[in-house]
């Protein structure tokens, strides 16, 4: 394993995608719900920091690094990139099983919340309905309940396709 600077412009080649050989892996770690870089000893970036990335001589090395990594630090995310960098998805992405699980009920409650909401908007425009839309209030909140629903329904697909290949070139 070694570590070095993502980004050094005295060294040659300065970009850390370049430094790698073949068969090498770089290893990013971040700090799970901020997205923060964080350096291998766990530590945050200063402004004047630059950020680092680990080395290591083959995929299993990085690997055994990452579950250990997140092990003892269920905060932490650790993506796995070859030669190719960051132009391509990672070649694996570790998260601890707590976070995952808690991410994917918020993921499922987001589309639950989404059902409801629907539910709601429809109730609203069929209660107007019957009454041949003399009152306004339940047209106008079944209207509100089903722009929030299709709020809820693209922040719960956009959370399902992050890192999918097809939209990391939007991000």
């Amino acid at each position: 394993m070694k570590e070095v600077r993502i980004y050094d412009p005295a060294r040659t080649p300065c970009n850390w995608a370049e430094l790698l050989a073949a068969r090498q892996y770089a290893v990013f770690q971040y700090e799970t719900k901020t997205g923060l870089h964080l350096g291998p000893d766990g530590n945050g970036l200063h402004k004047d920091a630059s950020g680092t990335c680990l080395i290591f001589d083959s995929l299993e090395e990085a690997k055994n690094y990452c579950i250990f990594r997140i092990e003892q630090a269920p905060h932490i995310t650790c993506e796995i990139f070859d030669k190719e960098g960051k132009a391509k998805p990672p070649v694996e992405i570790f998260v601890h099983r707590s976070i995952e699980a808690a991410q994917r009920s918020v993921f499922r409650s987001r589309f639950f919340w989404a059902h409801i909401m629907t539910i709601l908007g429809i109730i609203g425009l069929l209660i107007d309905w019957r009454s041949d839309f003399v009152r306004m209030w339940p047209t106008i909140l079944g209207l509100k309940f089903l722009t929030l629903a299709l709020l809820f329904y693209a922040w719960g697909f956009a959370e399902k396709f992050r890192g999918h290949r097809f939209f990391k070139r939007f991000s």
